[in-house]
């Protein structure tokens, strides 16, 4: 649902790939009911890629490279410095609220993965998305092959700029008391 919204906010920007950005953002959003038909992992998975796949093929189109989490471009780069900032805002508030960072339900538990954390932070990389979309970094970000020191503290600004904390200690709050049995669990909104 939110990488829909997210493509539709990029669309109002874009007028000349308005149409295609706005049909995608249909496709990702029909895939958001079949989810809730999913009665394992695998199934949300296997949806969750199809979405990924439209999604991040509707970003390339804005001039982006394709989304590679091994990738060395400043596009790779400055998203994995934006879900490392998500991840550590959604880890530390999993262990404020007594959950194991370790014990998740849709990535597989493998011995130091946070499947918890990566959890919970799908909801909201599509805020890490568009804030770096925003920013475009070019080949100026990057030295050696890393992002430049004030590229990173440009990231750390945008992202606290997004007051994002609140938000994450409210979902996890609502994952512990779906999982206490008090309430169904209702996903972020972007």
């Amino acid at each position: 649902v939110n990488q829909s919204r997210a493509l539709r906010r990029l669309a109002y920007n874009r007028r000349e790939l308005y149409e295609r950005l706005v049909d995608a953002a249909g496709k990702v959003a029909e895939l958001g009911p079949r989810l809730l038909a999913c009665g394992d992992a695998q199934c949300v998975l296997a949806y969750e890629g199809q979405a990924a796949q439209v999604y991040w093929g509707a970003v390339s189109e804005l001039g982006f490279p394709s989304r590679d989490p091994e990738g060395g471009d400043p596009f790779n780069l400055a998203l994995n410095y934006g879900y490392g900032l998500l991840r550590y805002t959604v880890w530390r508030q999993v262990v404020v609220h007594g959950l194991d960072p370790y014990a998740g339900f849709l990535h597989v538990d493998k011995s130091g993965r946070p499947s918890l954390v990566l959890d919970l932070m799908e909801e909201f990389r599509p805020h890490v998305d568009l804030m770096v979309i925003k920013l475009r970094p070019t080949a100026e970000w990057v030295e050696g092959g890393l992002l430049k020191r004030e590229k990173r503290a440009a990231l750390v600004e945008a992202w606290l700029s997004l007051g994002l904390e609140p938000a994450v200690a409210r979902q996890v709050g609502a994952a512990v008391a779906h999982l206490e049995g008090r309430a169904a669990y209702a996903p972020h909104v972007l």
